[in-house]
């Protein structure tokens, strides 16, 4: 069985959940609530594809391409104030650097036409387009409270009332989770490749599939456990 799970692996492309597109979004509502800046990083590699690029982008060629960035993703964010539509006024373009990798970095500012209370945004950053596989993650600041929430094809809006206290998006974090597995090669051959060492090692005198899934739901759970520490101690880092 383990040529056979070679084989497979060698076969199998390189997992989608790994390479999809990641965009951050971290957005800052003014204290008086008239207005907002937008800030979206993307990876470079990511702008390289929208502007047709076979290569990264340099500083250079992002601010040569400015217009065109600007309109590819203020025509896919939306922003909205008591169910007003809020049009870009300014923006910006540079990369910058973070964490190893280098980022288009796309910002403008929106002004409403007063004080606004429902604040909602709806994202549509690659879904149609370029990756249906594309993540968001979004931060919102509004004086001293910040609320985050997770931007998937099937959860891409985000609403928050600005008197209340900040929205908790748990379910939209398991949603992301829950398609990062399903949507992974690697981790179905992991799950595979488990069975395969774990199924002739259970007693005879058992019943090979239930003892099977008992050692393999241990040590999943054991997996996923010290994935998410080192997670944690990353973002945290």
């Amino acid at each position: 069985s383990t040529p056979v799970l070679i084989a497979v692996s060698a076969a199998a492309p390189v997992a989608h959940a790994h390479t999809s597109s990641v965009a951050y979004s971290e957005v800052s509502v003014a204290a008086d609530r008239m207005s907002l800046t937008y800030e979206l990083r993307v990876r470079a590699l990511d702008a390289a594809e929208l502007l047709g690029l076979d290569h990264e982008p340099s500083a250079t060629e992002l601010a040569q391409s400015k217009d065109r960035l600007l309109a590819y993703t203020t025509a896919h964010v939306h922003t909205s104030g008591d169910g007003r539509m809020c049009a870009p006024t300014l923006g910006d373009v540079d990369r910058v650097q973070g964490d190893g990798v280098r980022w288009a970095r796309v910002t403008w500012t929106c002004t409403f036409a007063a004080p606004v209370r429902h604040l909602a945004i709806d994202y549509a950053m690659f879904f149609d387009d370029y990756d249906p596989g594309h993540t968001g993650l979004l931060k919102v600041t509004h004086r001293q409270e910040q609320a985050e929430g997770t931007l998937l094809a099937e959860s891409a809006s985000f609403a928050w009332d600005l008197g209340e206290p900040p929205p908790t998006h748990t379910l939209h974090f398991v949603m992301s989770g829950a398609h990062h597995i399903l949507d992974g090669r690697d981790h179905i051959l992991f799950l595979i490749a488990l069975l395969l060492v774990v199924v002739p090692r259970v007693p005879s005198t058992r019943s090979p599939l239930a003892g099977a899934l008992k050692q393999t739901l241990a040590i999943v759970t054991s997996f996923t456990l010290a994935h998410s520490v080192t997670l944690i101690l990353a973002a945290l880092r």
